[in-house]
């Protein structure tokens, strides 16, 4: 979902955006993304391409969780194998990744998937609340969730 809303933004500034035009090469080629962005780069870098001011580095505690603990499970969806992934991408277990996957993890991987796009939202419309109204019944799930766990 992360992925795809940031596609779904580099497309709509590439496509609608004369500032697209005045980019760098460098820059255009990140945005135009043909298969050799990472979802990382994505993540820091579209941000601060699309509305030239910066938004975060790895360091923001949100993207942290998501880099360090939430992607090794999604690139084993995503790409799932019985090999480990390569030490360049951290070496872990896939097929164990695939398989510890329960309702704690998927909804952790919700909610900051959730808090990275709206912050990336709010970034870019330039607001200080709101999120995508296609999100509306994440964001239901997400409050229901916490107030069910409130009251336990």
């Amino acid at each position: 979902m992360l992925e795809a809303y940031l596609n779904g933004l580099a497309w709509d500034f590439a496509q609608n955006n004369k500032a697209f035009d005045a980019l760098s090469k460098r820059k255009q080629k990140i945005i135009i993304d043909q298969g050799h962005t990472n979802l990382r780069d994505k993540i820091l870098k579209y941000p601060d391409i699309v509305t030239g001011r910066h938004l975060w580095d790895d360091s923001s505690n949100t993207v942290q969780a998501f880099l360090e603990i939430l992607k090794p499970f999604r690139d084993s969806l995503v790409h799932p194998s019985p090999f480990s992934a390569p030490e360049k991408f951290g070496g872990y277990d896939k097929l164990k990744n695939f398989y510890r996957i329960n309702f704690i993890t998927a909804h952790l991987g919700v909610k900051v998937t959730a808090d990275l796009i709206v912050e990336i939202h709010q970034h870019v419309t330039k607001s200080e609340s709101g999120h995508p109204v296609w999100m509306d019944e994440i964001m239901k799930f997400l409050e229901d969730t916490i107030s069910e766990s409130d009251d336990s």
